[in-house]
């Protein structure tokens, strides 16, 4: 047998022949092709008999799942091999294949697997590579000399077919460039070169990731505040490029960012560029595609007719796949704006280009890769809509951001280049005022802005625009203005008569708007602008401000498409005309807007007392409202006596409503403020916060000043000052209530809209130096800081404990941590959905945080899950991670093992102590332990086989890991002898080691000294405090490490200490008598305390508490120390304190648990309690209470910890963390008849 490798036959053609035979086939059967049907551009089915397979058009990449319509076999490339008339014919009928002239090699792409097949002796089978092969026999293998082929220089079709082609894309260029070349800002008028208006946008790599529940301006002020050295600015020319350290081929890029930001100036300046021959030389053909045009096309089409119904220029080239065959780019522009489903996993699988199908099956068919897989693909979109494409067919995600501080003011400077005076009142106008400098991130806000105050300031005008609703009011006033002027010679110097001559296409325009941002609608068609009486041929002879405020398009289609100017203009138009119809009694429109507000405001309030929500939607305990706390609230039902969790306004809907009073009959319009409240109401109930600048521009547009300038627009009504002021104190009541925190910042920006800035004015005095005092901040206030903070930049470190407030006050300030480098979020009862704001800053480009503290707080698996999603995030950037004492288990550890192990994790340091991950956790999360330096996993219930796991790991010649703590485990000798037999492994980079109180004993002792004489061995820091190594044990250790730099912590070194579990720190107590309040009665040799009736004629010391039922022990507690004791009765309260707590009185200063100086759980029969520093905090109660309670200290390390105690088994009630500054004693505070007994 002879097997021939490579292309060369017996008669000596070369690999290039064949390659050229080939290609002059493939022409000689498209001139055929032509000869049959001229004219359509389709398959040729009478040549092939089917549908096409994929491998008639060789040389082409294949992306995602594209494979051939009629085997369904994925391709990459052609094999250089053979006629394709052999392949062609083999492919259609495999039976004919001749198995000794064809490889069946040839006829797999190269990742399919082999197939094997035989060749008789003195056969010849050619193939282009030899793999995963199996010989029998003596077989000659012949490898011709490799010859480049410049397959270039190869037939590609006639000259006159080159001919055509080079002129279409000549003409497309030019066409583009034309279309390109000029911006049009506000209006198609308003023409100027894009070169000299164009700023470089920031457009970063990456996304923020989650769903937002925001509205899109807040969106791109969180941006603008968390740009980071660490993002990776992106020139829109290298979209397409991959990153630095990036291999991989990108084709279909998502750019998102908000409306008017600039993403489609960014499509225009790429275009403009390419078509003028400065960059992206190697595309043959861009194709615009806006989706705006798109949804115009109700027929079925093809790949290739939708494209020459774009550009005429295609209808010269009539092969289909003369285009399929050119580097080809389709920017689809504006994805939120597209009407069509986009079913990407219903719609019908199409591969032929020239095949007719509805316009949605052509897009996902295009984006998933299936037609013209050799095409690149943009895709446009605000934040909201990117996800209707799935993440998987996005291979690059990258965001426009908009201006930074510095590039909103080169757009100013350059707009007004001749007058630099100007241009610098201008820019310091708007950083000082923070709503409008937010705004300036956009773009198209800044050409408002500068149309605006250049007016302003021209005049000389006293009175500037600060608030959105003045800008627009005057915006709108001034383009009026211009147009009469331009139409009409009339200069109008009256403000409040400019807008009468447009009265009746202002008010059609603020229908139009108002009935389409109620449906999230943003485009218009001509049938949307004559159902809201608008004539747009009529208008626009008649009235110029249509092209001033809104714009109308003929696109590549020759189609018409309108829309506002910018968004915020549809929701100015929108707040207008609500407010008008309100002045005109238009009830049907008032009831629409109201029915969704007032009808679920009277279902809570009669069915849900003071907005009571359910149990399983409450987010945490706080104070309960006050009745007299919200105008419409019924009276609260008299509490118990202990404090219930605190009922507050959820962004969730309250589900149970009645859904039968849905219809809202109005007998009568109501008052202004209710329109305003009902208005609120509405914006805080959105979930993408939609409507958030309406109501900014409705409550702006209620005050007395701005109707003044609108008197021509709307009827006179009285002075809506005491509507105003009632909502006021509404936005804040709400601010109190309300519970999600972005949502609240926007209730900020709307006091400001009405000139309300007391909130911010009361934190800002309250953060100057000196002013913390003893203030306490309400849950409004901490809303008021957290914006304050955000406002400052970046933040080093984030505490919300450091701050003086309730825990409600403390969640509102959440999205700080978006802003911080450093998030100390340890013990602050966090729940799912802030789990979900932290894990929104992990997986987000733009946010910083590098650490992050969660230790302390009781999550669950979804709640981790949320977490690791985040660590996984090719964004993340942490570096620390605290999760200690977070009731974590080994189910937990699969995702976290994951989140570890992902190319893009940065986590270096991690803590998991006290956590039940017992061994299997260990086992899994040992598999991802190769970029760890520090890993500690104190009191995590790990034994001998979790040493096993562990070793393991560290003798992998990947390990990183230069710290580990196995403090408080049940390792035994057994354990430890494992751990240091890996010691001296050349791959163990391990230099501090950690088991303290981990039952060792001298036979464990003597294997870590052998590890430690070990010239490998890296260790330079060995814990094994609370251990009983014996003095032999530590004289071994101290003489085996020479190095005087060399830390062994042998202290504790006793034999109590090899018992299990807490009880080897157990303390012998007693109580003391000269501390025991005269109600009580010790006995059982000082043991056991009992409230009595009567007093006790104890004589007066110094030490005993006067009026509080309270005892001490006698013995300090230093280091570890742990004890239990048994209580029955009523009431009694179990902790510590310092020896210095006041003994005088009944005040908090002397109450256990009720002041900086103690610490105490407090038992009662149907709840249990945590208190210190006179904050108590419910903890829930198992279902079977034991009557013991564990109290467990470690006061090196600050805790402080409580169990209940059944049959041997510990539950974990509550942890305290503090830096205790003073000796602790044991304390008692017993109720009537109640005892406590030491165990």
């Amino acid at each position: 047998m002879r097997a021939v490798v490579g292309q060369e036959e017996e008669t000596g053609r070369s690999l290039s022949e064949h390659v050229l035979e080939d290609t002059m086939n493939n022409k000689k059967r498209r001139t055929i092709a032509k000869t049959i049907n001229p004219k359509k551009p389709k398959w040729n089915k009478n040549l092939l008999g089917t549908k096409p397979c994929i491998r008639k058009i060789w040389g082409q990449p294949c992306r995602l799942s594209a494979s051939c319509p009629q085997c369904r076999e994925r391709l990459l490339r052609s094999p250089l091999t053979a006629t394709s008339e052999q392949i062609l014919r083999e492919h259609n009928d495999p039976t004919t294949s001749n198995r000794e002239t064809i490889s069946p090699s040839l006829m797999l792409p190269p990742h399919a697997p082999s197939h094997s097949y035989i060749a008789q002796s003195g056969g010849t089978n050619f193939a282009p590579q030899l793999s995963n092969n199996f010989f029998s026999g003596p077989v000659n293998i012949s490898m011709p000399s490799q010859q480049r082929v410049d397959l270039s220089q190869a037939p590609q079709g006639s000259d006159q077919e080159d001919g055509v082609l080079q002129r279409v894309k000549a003409n497309l260029k030019a066409r583009m460039k034309s279309r390109c070349e000029h911006l049009f800002e506000g209006n198609s008028r308003n023409e100027t070169p894009l070169k000299n208006i164009y700023t470089e946008l920031y457009i970063t790599a990456g996304e923020t990731e989650g769903v937002c529940n925001e509205h899109e301006v807040l969106q791109i002020e969180t941006a603008s505040r968390t740009c980071t050295s660490e993002d990776t600015p992106i020139n829109c020319n290298d979209i397409f490029k991959p990153l630095p350290g990036q291999n991989r081929i990108i084709t279909t890029v998502m750019t998102k960012g908000i409306a008017g930001i600039g993403k489609t100036v960014t499509v225009q300046k790429f275009i403009l560029d390419w078509a003028e021959g400065k960059a992206n030389q190697h595309l043959d053909f861009i194709f615009l595609l806006p989706f705006r045009e798109l949804n115009l096309f109700k027929k079925q089409s093809s790949l290739h007719s939708l494209l020459c119904g774009f550009y005429h220029e295609l209808g010269d080239i009539e092969d289909a796949n003369t285009i399929a065959g050119c580097q080809v780019l389709f920017i689809f522009d504006g994805l939120d704006e597209s009407r069509f489903a986009l079913d990407f996993n219903q719609n019908e699988t199409l591969f032929d280009i020239a095949e007719e199908a509805p316009i949605d099956v052509l897009l996902t068919n295009l984006i998933k890769g299936n037609l013209s897989p050799r095409a690149s693909l943009w895709i446009t979109s605000r934040p909201a809509a990117a996800n209707k494409i799935p993440r998987k067919n996005i291979t690059k995600m990258t965001e426009v951001r908009g201006f930074n501080d510095l590039q909103e003011e080169e757009y100013f400077r350059k707009r007004f280049c001749s007058d630099a005076k100007l241009a610098n009142r201008i820019i310091s106008h708007i950083k000082t005022t923070r709503s409008l400098n937010i705004m300036c991130h956009i773009p198209v806000f800044c050409w408002i802005t500068a149309t605006v105050l250049w007016e302003k300031f021209r005049d000389d005008c006293k009175e500037i625009p600060k608030t959105l609703s003045e800008m627009y009011t005057h915006f709108v006033l001034i383009q009026t203005n211009l147009k009469n002027q331009k139409y009409h010679n009339i200069e109008e110097t009256d403000a409040r008569r400019i807008l009468k001559s447009d009265k009746e296409i202002i008010l059609k325009l603020a229908k139009l708007a108002f009935e389409h941002l109620t449906k999230s609608n943003f485009i218009f068609y001509e049938k949307d602008l004559r159902e809201c009486g608008i004539d747009i041929k009529k208008v626009s002879v008649q009235s110029g401000l249509c092209t001033e405020i809104f714009k109308q398009e003929v696109g590549l289609y020759s189609k018409t498409v309108y829309c506002f100017l910018h968004l915020t203009i549809q929701e100015y138009f929108a707040a207008l005309y609500l407010l008008y119809c309100y002045t005109t009694d238009n009830m049907e429109v008032l009831k629409s807007f109201l029915n969704d507000t007032l009808v679920e405001e009277d279902s809570l309030l009669s069915k849900h007392v003071g907005y009571h929500l359910d149990a399983s939607q409450r987010d945490g305990p706080g104070e309960s409202l006050e009745s007299d706390q919200l105008e419409y609230c019924e009276e609260i039902s008299t509490l118990e006596e202990e404090p219930e969790e605190h009922c507050l306004l959820d962004d969730e809907a309250v589900e149970g409503s009645d859904s039968e009073s849905s219809e809202l009959v109005l007998h009568e319009k109501p008052a202004f403020h209710v329109l305003l409240k009902s208005a609120v109401l509405n914006a805080l109930e959105s979930e993408n916060g939609h409507l958030d600048i309406m109501l900014r521009f409705l409550l702006g547009l209620s005050l007395d000043s701005n109707q003044i300038l609108l008197q021509d627009l709307l009827p006179e009504m009285e002075s809506c000052a005491e509507s105003v002021e009632e909502t006021k104190k509404y936005i804040k009541e709400m601010l109190r209530y309300y519970k999600s925190p972005e949502r609240c910042i926007n209730l900020l920006f709307c006091l400001a809209e009405i000139n309300d800035n007391t909130l911010l004015e009361e934190v800002q005095a309250y953060l100057r130096p000196g002013n913390h005092g003893g203030k306490k901040l309400s849950p409004e206030q901490c809303t008021a800081l957290a914006y304050v903070l955000m406002s400052t930049g970046i933040l080093h470190e984030f505490d919300p404990k450091k701050y003086n407030t309730s825990e409600e006050g403390q969640w509102r300030m959440i999205p700080v941590v978006k802003c911080c480098i450093n998030a100390l979020l340890s013990n602050w009862n966090i729940t799912e959905k802030l789990c979900g704001v932290v894990a929104s800053a992990l997986k987000s480009s733009n946010f910083p945080l590098q650490k992050l503290d969660l230790s302390y707080n009781y999550l669950q698996n979804s709640s981790m899950d949320l977490i690791c999603a985040g660590l996984s995030s090719q964004h993340c950037k942490l570096k620390i991670l605290r999760l200690n004492r977070c009731n974590l288990t080994a189910e937990c550890c699969s995702a976290l093992e994951s989140a570890l192990s992902s190319d893009s994790s940065h986590l270096r340091d991690l803590d998991l102590s006290d956590n039940e991950l017992q061994d299997s956790g260990v086992k899994l999360l040992s598999a991802g332990l190769q970029k760890l330096e520090t890993l500690k996993l104190s009191s995590c219930g790990v034994t001998k086989e979790g040493c096993t796991s562990l070793a393991s790991a560290l003798r992998s010649n990947i390990s990183n890991l230069r710290e580990l703590d196995l403090s408080d485990n049940d390792l035994y000798d057994s354990g430890v002898k494992l751990l240091s037999a890996v010691l001296g492994n050349p791959h163990c980079k391990l230099e501090t080691l950690r088991l303290s109180g981990c039952i060792v004993s001298e036979e464990g002792c003597a294997s870590l000294t052998s590890a430690l004489r070990s010239n490998a061995s890296n260790l330079r820091e060995l814990d094994l405090s609370y251990n009983h190594p014996g003095d032999t044990g530590v004289r071994l250790l101290s003489a085996a490490r020479e190095d005087p730099h060399f830390i062994l912590n042998v202290e504790h070194n006793e034999e109590c200490y090899l018992k299990s579990g807490l009880k080897k720190y157990a303390c012998a107590l007693t109580l003391d008598p000269n501390t025991t309040h005269r109600k009580l009665s010790l006995s059982n040799s000082g043991r056991t305390v009992i409230c009595e009736a009567d007093d006790h004629p104890y004589c007066p010391h110094i030490e005993r508490f006067d009026d509080c039922p309270q005892v001490l022990c006698r013995e300090v507690l230093t280091g570890r120390c742990y004890w239990e004791a048994e209580w029955s009765g009523r009431a009694v309260s179990v902790g510590v304190a310092y020896k210095d707590m006041s003994r005088v009185g009944k005040g908090h200063d002397c109450l256990l648990g009720y002041n900086d100086k103690s610490w105490s759980l407090r038992l009662l029969k149907r709840r249990l309690y945590i208190c210190h520093n006179n904050t108590n905090k419910v903890i829930p109660v198992p279902s079977s209470c034991a009557d013991r309670v564990g109290v467990y200290l470690n006061s090196s390390q600050g805790t402080l910890s409580f169990y209940l105690v059944s049959s041997d088994t510990l539950t974990h009630l509550h942890t305290f963390h503090s830096t205790f500054t003073e000796p602790l004693y044991p304390a008692f505070s017993v109720n009537d008849y109640s005892s406590v007994s030491l165990c």
